[in-house]
């Protein structure tokens, strides 16, 4: 049997209803500064959806292919200026730094960030 435990009213966190979650602003957006292009870009973190899509795109046989991930994350979630995924490879003829800069903000804002993405594609297959 699970045990649960009661909390006194005014103590410990508030629990939410469906409605408070389903209409909360979650969907978090970023300016990131990228010296190396001598400005900025404007990031946004995916929905569910739009992640989930995105794992499926970037898996070939059942494996997670980690370099089509990291354009697709970049593709996907660079709003300003907005990137073709055609644009997005091209960046593989610039240098890694700025890039990737890019990429870490990204995986930040997606709940990605400190080997989550191994631990994703780990559980993915």
């Amino acid at each position: 049997m699970e045990e649960t435990s009661v909390q006194p009213q005014g103590q410990g966190p508030r629990i939410l209803s469906v409605e408070q979650i389903l209409t909360a602003n979650d969907i978090v957006e970023r300016t990131v500064e990228v010296p190396q292009w001598g400005g900025a870009v404007r990031i946004r973190g995916l929905t569910k959806g739009q992640h989930q899509l995105l794992r499926k795109k970037a898996s070939l046989r059942g494996q997670v292919d980690t370099d089509r991930l990291e354009m697709l994350l970049f593709a996907d979630s660079v709003i300003e200026p907005r990137f073709t995924l055609e644009q997005v490879n091209q960046l593989k003829d610039k240098a890694a730094a700025p890039f990737e800069t890019v990429l870490r903000a990204v995986l930040e804002v997606n709940g990605l960030a400190d080997g989550a993405v191994e631990q994703a594609e780990a559980e993915f297959r």
